[in-house]
């Protein structure tokens, strides 16, 4: 975490996660009288320094703030997915018992880093080790091999999924919804046309709209996937 300040009195703050080979920036945050003042820029341009050994930075931002949208364009980040988040509990109530939905363990890391790597092009192990201390991260089994997960359950921010194809990813949320009591939410990405129709036939409603920007590196999903705030 880096903040900004002059004289003593602290004009903003900003993060970067480092526990991906890909990283992630934020919250970052700016005093509403200092906003427009170059305050943002230097937040930026402090983290994106930091990770200069990196192959990649990704950020998720409110598509409202064109401002933010506009410095984070200037700063060389590029929109890569539009996203929304949805928020709800699937209608449907049928479980294909061909499948196992289990909580994750710490015996699943390895197996859920070969998927990611294979679907996204990274893994996120450290990321998922935190999830089993502080979250409800999920598996999807078939014959005893897992072919999706997810990190969370209704929290969104640190809340991403990987399945080995789009069916997989769907099965997970099928029967995390018949497990928890709570609404799941997700970031979905809109070019997903499928998954999102699918979505809002099960019942889930959109929350709002955000962007998945990103400088570097970055790979189109091979598979089914939604991002965290972490991409």
């Amino acid at each position: 975490g880096v903040v900004a300040e002059r004289k003593g009195k602290i004009l903003g703050l900003n993060f970067l996660d480092e526990r991906n080979l890909i990283r992630a920036v934020g919250p970052t945050c700016v005093d509403l009288p200092y906003q427009g003042s170059g305050v943002g820029k230097k937040l930026m341009e402090a983290v994106i320094s930091r990770a200069h050994d990196s192959p990649g930075i990704r950020l998720v931002q409110e598509a409202f703030n064109i401002e933010a949208v506009s410095l984070y364009t200037k700063l060389g980040f590029e929109l890569k997915e539009p996203l929304v988040l949805i928020r709800g509990k699937p209608k449907s109530t049928v479980h294909n018992s061909d499948i196992e939905i289990r909580p994750l363990k710490n015996g699943d890391l390895k197996y859920c880093a070969e998927l990611s790597q294979k679907v996204i092009g990274y893994e996120r192990q450290r990321e998922l080790q935190d999830s089993i201390r502080f979250l409800a991260p999920y598996v999807l089994l078939k014959k005893s091999q897992i072919k999706a997960y997810t990190s969370a359950t209704d929290y969104w921010m640190g809340n991403h999924g990987v399945g080995e194809t789009e069916e997989d990813l769907k099965g997970l949320i099928l029967g995390i919804g018949l497990l928890v009591e709570k609404p799941l939410s997700f970031l979905l990405p809109l070019k997903n046309t499928r998954l999102f129709r699918w979505c809002l036939s099960e019942g889930f409603k959109v929350v709002k709209s955000l962007f998945l920007m990103s400088k570097g590196d970055y790979q189109e999903s091979n598979g089914g996937y939604y991002p965290s705030v972490c991409g």
